[in-house]
Protein backbone atom coordinates (compact mmCIF):
# COMPACT_ATOMS: atom_id res chain seq x y z
CA UNK A 1 0.00 0.00 0.00
CA UNK A 2 1.22 2.90 -0.94
CA UNK A 3 1.54 5.93 1.73
CA UNK A 4 -0.41 8.56 1.64
CA UNK A 5 1.41 11.86 1.74
CA UNK A 6 -0.01 14.13 4.82
CA UNK A 7 0.64 17.52 3.83
CA UNK A 8 0.47 18.49 7.76
CA UNK A 9 3.57 16.51 8.34
CA UNK A 10 5.51 18.53 6.03
CA UNK A 11 8.49 20.64 7.54
CA UNK A 12 7.98 24.18 7.01
CA UNK A 13 10.04 24.75 3.80
CA UNK A 14 8.46 21.79 2.46
CA UNK A 15 5.11 23.28 2.98
CA UNK A 16 6.14 26.94 1.30
CA UNK A 17 7.58 24.71 -1.49
CA UNK A 18 4.30 23.19 -2.04
CA UNK A 19 2.10 26.51 -1.47
CA UNK A 20 4.28 28.68 -4.27
CA UNK A 21 3.93 25.63 -6.18
CA UNK A 22 0.06 25.55 -6.02
CA UNK A 23 -0.88 29.13 -5.69
CA UNK A 24 1.59 30.51 -8.75
CA UNK A 25 -0.62 30.38 -11.33
CA UNK A 26 -3.83 31.94 -9.97
CA UNK A 27 -1.44 34.68 -8.68
CA UNK A 28 -0.37 35.19 -12.12
CA UNK A 29 -3.60 34.97 -13.09
CA UNK A 30 -4.67 37.31 -11.06
CA UNK A 31 -1.66 39.97 -11.91
CA UNK A 32 -2.42 39.52 -15.57
CA UNK A 33 -5.92 40.24 -14.79
CA UNK A 34 -5.09 43.76 -12.91
CA UNK A 35 -2.57 44.78 -14.78
CA UNK A 36 -4.36 43.99 -18.08
CA UNK A 37 -7.15 46.63 -16.36
CA UNK A 38 -4.69 49.23 -15.16
CA UNK A 39 -2.96 49.20 -18.71
CA UNK A 40 -6.30 49.25 -20.46
CA UNK A 41 -7.47 52.01 -18.19
CA UNK A 42 -4.53 53.94 -19.14
CA UNK A 43 -4.13 53.02 -22.92
CA UNK A 44 -7.16 53.20 -23.48
CA UNK A 45 -7.91 56.94 -22.38
CA UNK A 46 -4.54 57.95 -23.77
CA UNK A 47 -4.95 56.57 -27.43
CA UNK A 48 -8.71 56.58 -27.93
CA UNK A 49 -9.47 59.93 -25.31
CA UNK A 50 -8.05 62.27 -28.28
CA UNK A 51 -9.72 60.63 -30.86
CA UNK A 52 -12.85 60.96 -28.93
CA UNK A 53 -11.88 64.44 -27.39
CA UNK A 54 -11.35 66.31 -31.17
CA UNK A 55 -14.58 64.66 -32.83
CA UNK A 56 -16.70 65.67 -29.27
CA UNK A 57 -14.60 69.04 -29.34
CA UNK A 58 -15.74 69.28 -33.28
CA UNK A 59 -19.46 68.54 -32.04
CA UNK A 60 -19.97 70.44 -29.30
CA UNK A 61 -17.91 74.02 -31.00
CA UNK A 62 -20.99 75.41 -32.10
CA UNK A 63 -22.82 75.00 -29.28
CA UNK A 64 -19.90 76.41 -27.53
CA UNK A 65 -19.60 79.46 -29.94
CA UNK A 66 -23.35 79.38 -29.92
CA UNK A 67 -23.54 79.87 -26.10
CA UNK A 68 -20.91 82.01 -25.75
CA UNK A 69 -22.08 84.65 -28.16
CA UNK A 70 -25.86 84.42 -26.57
CA UNK A 71 -24.05 84.92 -23.23
CA UNK A 72 -21.92 88.02 -24.76
CA UNK A 73 -25.54 89.31 -25.94
CA UNK A 74 -27.79 88.61 -22.63
CA UNK A 75 -24.18 90.45 -20.57
CA UNK A 76 -24.77 93.45 -23.08
CA UNK A 77 -28.16 93.93 -22.99
CA UNK A 78 -27.78 93.34 -19.40
CA UNK A 79 -25.26 96.23 -19.05
CA UNK A 80 -27.33 98.40 -21.13
CA UNK A 81 -30.65 97.87 -18.94
CA UNK A 82 -28.74 98.49 -16.13
CA UNK A 83 -27.17 101.87 -17.51
CA UNK A 84 -30.38 103.14 -18.43
CA UNK A 85 -32.14 102.29 -14.89
CA UNK A 86 -29.19 104.30 -13.38
CA UNK A 87 -29.46 106.93 -16.21
CA UNK A 88 -33.29 107.23 -14.96
CA UNK A 89 -32.91 107.07 -11.45
CA UNK A 90 -30.03 109.31 -11.26
CA UNK A 91 -30.72 111.46 -15.16
CA UNK A 92 -34.50 112.47 -14.80
CA UNK A 93 -34.29 113.99 -11.12
CA UNK A 94 -31.13 115.93 -12.05
CA UNK A 95 -32.47 117.47 -15.36
CA UNK A 96 -36.05 118.35 -13.57
CA UNK A 97 -34.06 120.07 -11.34
CA UNK A 98 -31.80 121.68 -13.88
CA UNK A 99 -34.67 123.06 -16.19
CA UNK A 100 -36.38 124.65 -12.97
CA UNK A 101 -33.56 126.15 -11.78
CA UNK A 102 -33.38 127.97 -15.40
CA UNK A 103 -35.13 131.06 -15.96
CA UNK A 104 -38.01 131.16 -18.82
CA UNK A 105 -37.35 132.05 -22.07
CA UNK A 106 -39.57 135.13 -21.88
CA UNK A 107 -37.44 136.19 -19.12
CA UNK A 108 -34.59 135.77 -20.14
CA UNK A 109 -35.09 138.41 -22.76
CA UNK A 110 -35.58 141.54 -20.23
CA UNK A 111 -32.76 140.00 -17.98
CA UNK A 112 -30.19 140.05 -20.78
CA UNK A 113 -28.04 143.14 -19.81
CA UNK A 114 -27.95 145.87 -22.47
CA UNK A 115 -25.21 146.12 -25.07
CA UNK A 116 -22.64 148.54 -24.05
CA UNK A 117 -21.50 150.94 -26.69
CA UNK A 118 -18.12 150.12 -27.43
CA UNK A 119 -19.11 147.07 -28.12
CA UNK A 120 -21.59 148.15 -30.14
CA UNK A 121 -19.58 150.18 -31.82
CA UNK A 122 -16.89 147.52 -32.45
CA UNK A 123 -19.40 145.29 -34.21
CA UNK A 124 -20.25 147.14 -36.35
CA UNK A 125 -16.50 148.46 -37.36
CA UNK A 126 -15.98 144.44 -37.83
CA UNK A 127 -19.05 144.00 -40.02
CA UNK A 128 -18.18 146.46 -42.38
CA UNK A 129 -20.15 149.52 -41.93
CA UNK A 130 -17.57 151.57 -40.70
CA UNK A 131 -14.37 153.45 -41.79
CA UNK A 132 -11.63 152.82 -39.35
CA UNK A 133 -11.51 156.95 -39.40
CA UNK A 134 -14.98 156.10 -38.01
CA UNK A 135 -14.62 154.19 -35.75
CA UNK A 136 -11.59 155.73 -34.05
CA UNK A 137 -13.36 159.18 -33.85
CA UNK A 138 -16.72 157.45 -32.53
CA UNK A 139 -14.53 155.20 -29.87
CA UNK A 140 -12.93 158.75 -28.90
CA UNK A 141 -16.22 160.43 -27.97
CA UNK A 142 -17.40 157.20 -26.41
CA UNK A 143 -14.04 157.50 -24.37
CA UNK A 144 -14.04 161.13 -23.28
CA UNK A 145 -17.57 160.54 -22.09
CA UNK A 146 -16.25 157.70 -20.25
CA UNK A 147 -13.72 159.71 -18.34
CA UNK A 148 -16.30 162.35 -17.94
CA UNK A 149 -18.51 160.60 -16.15
CA UNK A 150 -15.66 158.99 -13.99
CA UNK A 151 -16.26 155.46 -14.99
CA UNK A 152 -12.45 155.54 -16.25
CA UNK A 153 -9.79 156.73 -14.88
CA UNK A 154 -6.42 158.83 -16.83
CA UNK A 155 -4.25 156.14 -16.97
CA UNK A 156 -6.93 154.21 -18.90
CA UNK A 157 -8.04 156.75 -20.83
CA UNK A 158 -4.41 157.23 -21.99
CA UNK A 159 -3.74 154.00 -22.59
CA UNK A 160 -7.35 153.33 -24.57
CA UNK A 161 -6.29 156.89 -26.99
CA UNK A 162 -2.65 156.18 -27.37
CA UNK A 163 -4.06 152.30 -28.43
CA UNK A 164 -6.22 153.83 -31.21
CA UNK A 165 -3.57 156.45 -32.51
CA UNK A 166 -1.09 153.16 -32.88
CA UNK A 167 -4.09 151.25 -34.73
CA UNK A 168 -4.72 154.06 -36.82
CA UNK A 169 -0.98 154.79 -37.92
CA UNK A 170 -1.02 150.57 -38.61
CA UNK A 171 -4.69 151.63 -40.81
CA UNK A 172 -2.47 154.49 -42.55
CA UNK A 173 0.51 151.87 -43.37
CA UNK A 174 -1.72 149.16 -45.18
CA UNK A 175 -4.07 151.98 -47.12
CA UNK A 176 -0.79 153.23 -48.61
CA UNK A 177 0.49 149.66 -49.18
CA UNK A 178 -3.31 148.92 -50.75
CA UNK A 179 -3.35 152.03 -52.91
CA UNK A 180 0.31 150.98 -54.26
CA UNK A 181 -0.39 147.65 -55.08
CA UNK A 182 -4.05 149.26 -56.89
CA UNK A 183 -3.16 152.47 -57.82
CA UNK A 184 -6.72 153.10 -59.81
CA UNK A 185 -8.45 153.22 -56.05
CA UNK A 186 -11.46 155.93 -55.28
CA UNK A 187 -11.05 157.14 -51.41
Amino acid sequence: MPVKSRTWHLSGTDWDVKRKGRSRPLRRFVWRVVLTVILLGVVIPAVIGPVVGIMAGLIALPFVVVIAVLALVLLLLGLAIAGAVAAGIIGVPAWFIWRASRPKDENRERQRTPELPEENLKRRYLAGNLTHLEYRDEMLAILKGQFARGDIDVNDYEAEVEHLIRASQNADRRLRRSRALDPDEVR
